[in-house]
C-alpha cells in the first residue's frame, strides 16, 4: 500500500469498482412485437383463453387480441413459437 492510503480506504475504491463493473455488465433485452393469426376464437372467453396463455408465456408481455380480425399483437423478449405453442395447447390454431 502506498503511504497514506489505510486499508479501508483501499478496500472501499475496490468495492465501489466492483459496483461500477457490475451495473455496466447488465444485459438489455430487446422487446419483439409478434403478430400471430389465431383460429377458432368466438367469444370474450375465447379471448380470455389466449390471453392466459400469453401470459404463461410471458407475465411481462404487453398484448391485445382482436377477435374480429382473429389475431394478437405481442410486444415480448420471448420467441413467437413460444406463443404459438401455448396458444394450440388451448385448443386454438396459431400462426406468425
Amino acid at each position: 500500500m502506498s503511504k497514506g492510503v489505510s486499508a479501508c480506504e483501499c478496500w472501499g475504491v475496490v468495492f465501489i469498482g466492483a459496483i461500477v463493473l457490475n451495473v455496466l455488465a447488465i444485459d438489455y433485452v430487446t422487446m419483439h412485437t409478434i403478430q400471430l393469426t389465431i383460429t377458432g376464437m368466438t367469444c370474450g372467453h375465447c379471448e380470455k383463453a389466449v390471453m392466459s396463455a400469453i401470459k404463461s408465456v410471458d407475465i411481462n408481455a404487453q398484448a391485445s387480441i382482436d377477435r374480429a380480425a382473429n389475431t394478437a399483437t405481442i410486444s415480448s423478449e420471448q420467441p413467437a413459437q413460444a406463443f404459438v405453442d401455448a396458444i394450440e395447447q388451448e385448443g386454438y390454431t396459431a400462426t406468425v
